[in-house]
């Protein structure tokens, strides 16, 4: 995952496949957010 525009492609991928694993929590330096209402240092989100 060193390109963060592919993480966030294949994020969005499973974001359309089901239910957030963490929709309503938050997550911490991670490759994908997981739909977390918060979440700091994911490549998903940082490009």
């Amino acid at each position: 995952m060193l390109d963060l525009n592919v993480a966030a492609d294949i994020e969005q991928s499973l974001m359309r496949k089901g239910h957030p694993l963490f929709k309503d929590g938050s997550v911490y330096s991670n490759l994908y957010t997981g739909g977390a209402a918060e979440s700091s240092f994911c490549a998903s989100s940082l490009g």
